[in-house]
């Protein structure tokens, strides 16, 4: 599988909400300048939406799903 589509299958839309406590995300976003954001956190929280409002949140994806799985799987 080419390398870009491979990532960009990755990527969660902000509206889906990650399950907490699996996995630490990464996310990119906006802050209220317009200046690009991309985080790293391990969600916790039941907040959601309002981390997505305070990051200006436009996609997320698991970090562990960068990475092969167990016996060589994408």
């Amino acid at each position: 599988m080419d390398a870009r589509k491979f990532l960009k299958e990755l990527w969660h839309p902000a509206n889906e909400e990650p399950i907490a406590n699996t996995s630490p995300i990464l996310f990119d976003g906006r802050d209220r300048e317009g200046y690009q954001i991309v985080k790293t956190s391990f969600f916790r929280s039941s907040y959601w939406n309002k981390t997505v409002e305070y990051y200006g949140i436009v996609r997320w994806l698991y970090i562990d799903d960068l990475f092969t799985k167990e016996g060589g799987e994408q």
